[in-house]
């Protein structure tokens, strides 16, 4: 931490802010979670399979900005639960974003449309439920506000023993229009074979989403794509997935809020060399969130899905309830 500090002073000073003069902030929460699930396969007893869990999880971040005499935005931020920090330099020209985790601002325009609390599919991993599949990158650059529009770029280096090198690039806008707020989002990644062995592959991803919010209700649209190539035509590691999702969350009051998702996904998926298989995923969920007082929520979730890879069909129910906290 102390080295952490050090770094962050340099950081301001040679800015030509002073460390002292920078605004601080520090952020935390924790949550209480409950998960119970059940599906069509077989609970191995012996290994205590039961279907059953709960636990806490807890994050904490901090935060320091400041502007130079020449107007120049100094920011840097720490994850201080899985220790990823970042910094970021801005003006009239855009933002120019450092960040060691990936998480830069290339994914920008990236989107899922899963409104609900806490979507589960249980004790279940499966290779891809929906969602986006885009890093933001260790640099990245977000332009200025042109009427609503924004792009944005992001890149990472493989390093030294790899050729996976990543690049994403995204577009947004965002507009109120009649007393509807729209925002739409558009943003594509690629990252590269990490070696030129045929098994090794490159992955292209695409995000398409938008809502549009009136009143207390808000809708959401996202279609997300994900696929893997090589140069052999190797079918053991390639794949080619697509999901369609749907959300629409409703304010009922000013401390309640209801929401519901869906999602379908499809395409083909890593099999044989000789061809994919076909993989289906589809997944409902619907969930409750209400603010017990502030900085305090209660929620619960559930969701019905079924899954087929080709091999295994697995369908199965999920229940999820959180008791979080934040400040």
């Amino acid at each position: 931490m102390r080295k952490i500090l050090l770094a962050t002073t340099a950081l301001v000073a040679v800015a030509g802010v002073s460390a002292a003069n920078a605004d601080v902030s520090f952020s935390a929460g924790s949550a209480f979670i409950y998960t119970t699930s059940s599906d069509d396969v077989t609970d191995n007893t012996t290994a205590g399979d039961n279907g059953n869990s709960y636990g806490a999880d807890t994050t904490m971040s901090a935060s320091w900005s400041s502007t130079t005499d020449s107007g120049l935005s100094i920011s840097m931020d720490i994850d201080l639960t899985d220790m990823t920090a970042g910094s970021s330099i801005g003006g009239d020209f855009g933002t120019i974003r450092f960040d060691d985790g990936g998480g830069g601002a290339g994914d920008a325009g990236a989107g899922d449309a899963d409104v609900t609390p806490d979507a589960s599919t249980g004790t279940n991993t499966f290779d891809f439920t929906g969602g986006e599949s885009i890093n933001g990158g260790a640099i990245s650059y977000t332009s200025p506000d042109f009427n609503g529009f924004n792009f944005s770029v992001g890149t990472t280096n493989g390093g030294t023993t790899s050729t996976a090198d990543e690049t994403s690039m995204s577009v947004t806008y965002a507009a109120s229009v009649n007393g509807a707020d729209v925002s739409l989002g558009y943003a594509s990644g690629n990252t590269g074979a990490s070696n030129s062995a045929t098994t090794t592959v490159g992955v292209d991803a695409t995000s398409l989403n938008a809502s549009i919010g009136v009143g207390d209700i808000t809708i959401s649209l996202a279609q997300n794509k994900v696929s893997a190539d090589n140069q052999a035509d190797n079918n053991t590691t390639q794949y080619d997935i697509s999901s369609d999702e749907f959300g629409v969350a409703y304010a009922l009051t000013d401390a309640i809020a209801l929401s519901a998702s869906s999602t379908a996904v499809s395409g083909t998926a890593t099999g044989t060399a000789a061809a994919g298989v076909d993989y289906k995923h589809d997944q409902s969920s619907y969930g409750i969130a209400y603010t017990v007082a502030s900085g305090v929520t209660l929620s619960g979730t559930f969701t019905d899905f079924t899954n087929s890879n080709g091999t295994t069909d697995v369908s199965g129910t999920a229940t999820v309830v959180k008791l979080a906290v934040s400040f």
